[in-house]
């Protein structure tokens, strides 16, 4: 491999985690100069890719867990219950508060995880594509 190519494939790695396909799957390796070693040749490079990187879509009205508790991403604090959802909005009500909030699919997604164990641990409020 020439200095240009291996110039390449570091500018290459540097733009994200990288896997390696072995056995059968794609695992994850763990970059650094001593993996930087490793590739001395273009086959070996075919071996490699990028990880893919996870895309978020909003709740469609049927997948929203009613029931579950949600929290702002910014401030813990602001907590809430989920209680109904119609068309394009989740409602619920806050923690110490008898007045109903209400998010927007997108909203929720963008400044809201929900959990479904009572807050031991908190998911995005979206569906992975």
């Amino acid at each position: 491999m020439t200095t240009e190519e291996l110039r390449q494939v570091l500018d290459w790695a540097d733009e994200g985690a990288l896997q390696t396909y072995q056995s059968g799957c794609w695992i994850d390796v763990a970059y650094n100069l001593d993996f930087y070693g490793t590739i001395g040749s273009k086959e070996a490079f075919n071996l490699y890719r990028r990880k893919p990187t996870l895309t978020l879509r909003p709740w469609r009205p049927e997948e929203v867990p009613v029931g579950a508790l949600l929290r702002n991403k910014v401030k813990d604090a602001y907590r809430s219950l989920i209680l109904s959802v119609d068309d394009d909005s989740i409602y619920g009500v806050a923690n110490g508060s008898c007045d109903i909030n209400c998010d927007t699919f997108t909203a929720a997604l963008e400044w809201r995880e929900h959990s479904l164990d009572h807050g031991k641990t908190w998911l995005p409020c979206g569906v992975a594509e």
